[in-house]
């Protein structure tokens, strides 16, 4: 009879072994169970968790791994090519030259990266998209077996918000009626702009037939992006895509001035 030493989902005896994998941010242990029908099997479950997740790159830095994931793993991972550079430019702007990405993959703790996030002065929005590809990045890594994850006792830095709300600037009357009165080859497009609050891609991507009975029919964009290349090169691009979400198909409809 196989031994057992504990009980799981009420009546299934197992055997179980608790192996340290790592610290949270405050230093105390995470651990990870392993199950068996018995002592052999759990103990192979285990060895094989920690053959796969032992850093398999000793020599490979932070900031070097980091480099082959953003630039070879992401730009095949299915996503929109505006969100890969979304997620490049932090690496590019904040990790690439800092003095976090010299340290070994096999030594960085969740508070190094603390320190290293709470350590910037950097935007709010630069700071979520940072934190994301540090989240996607050790989600990777884990997977591969290169590292941890150690990004679960990492907490995103709140700043105050102590800068002043400007206020926004609006076109007055004499505004608008400069701008329709000046010749310019954009003319349309500007008058466009002013009588149905199209986005500047959305006006750009319009066509000849999507102007119907007094409606503009907004179905697309142009998105202008950097199209990050394997050995880090960027080249601006535009493309007409779909917009990215099902609420900006719409249907607009057009002053008498605007008609076709």
């Amino acid at each position: 009879m196989k031994r057992s030493n504990c009980v799981i989902n009420g009546n299934q005896p197992r055997y179980r072994i608790r192996v340290k994998i790592g610290e949270d941010l405050n230093g105390k242990a995470v651990y990870k169970s392993f199950y068996g029908k018995g002592k052999v099997e759990a103990e192979r479950k285990r060895d094989e968790y920690l053959a796969k997740h032992k850093n398999v790159s000793e020599d490979r830095t932070f900031g070097q791994l980091m480099f082959y994931y953003v630039y070879k793993i992401l730009p095949n991972e299915g996503l929109a090519a505006g969100t890969v550079e979304l997620y490049e430019r932090p690496y590019r702007l904040y990790i690439a030259k800092s003095d976090i990405a010299i340290k070994q993959v096999s030594d960085l703790r969740p508070s190094d990266l603390q320190t290293f996030l709470t350590g910037l002065t950097i935007k709010s929005s630069a700071m979520t998209s940072l934190v994301k590809v540090l989240r996607r990045f050790f989600r990777w890594a884990y997977r591969e077996g290169y590292s941890t994850d150690i990004m679960y006792g990492v907490t995103t830095p709140k700043y105050p918000e102590t800068a002043q709300i400007d206020r926004i600037a609006v076109f007055n009357d004499e505004d608008i009626s400069n701008i329709i009165r000046t010749p310019n080859r954009l003319h349309f497009a500007f008058l466009l702009a002013l009588s149905t609050g199209l986005r500047e891609g959305e006006i750009l991507a319009l066509r000849y037939s999507d102007f119907e009975n007094g409606v503009v029919t907004v179905q697309r964009q142009l998105q202008e992006f950097y199209e990050i290349t394997s050995d880090g090169y960027r080249e601006r691009k535009t493309k007409i895509t779909e917009p990215k979400s099902k609420t900006s198909v719409r249907a607009v409809p057009l002053p008498e001035n605007v008609h076709l």
